[in-house]
């Protein structure tokens, strides 16, 4: 039986932060807003649920390029 370092050293562990700024209540999969990739400090938009999962399911190392949200002055 592995234990638990070994268990973690094998798991992929990511942090995000997803804020949400529309979404339609009439079709779920409409949503919109911005994923927040935290050992980048990148921030990518998404504008569907197909598109959020893709930020979310794509490997960290050797990302493709994306659409950045302006930051904050």
């Amino acid at each position: 039986m592995k234990d638990s370092t070994q268990r973690m050293d094998s798991s992929i562990r990511d942090n995000y932060i997803v804020r949400i700024y529309r979404r339609d209540l009439n079709d779920l999969k409409k949503i919109a807003g911005i994923v927040e990739t935290v050992s980048l400090g990148r921030e990518d938009v998404f504008n569907s649920v197909e598109e959020l999962t893709a930020i979310l399911t794509r490997p960290i190392q050797g990302m493709p390029p994306c659409r950045h949200r302006k930051k904050r002055e």
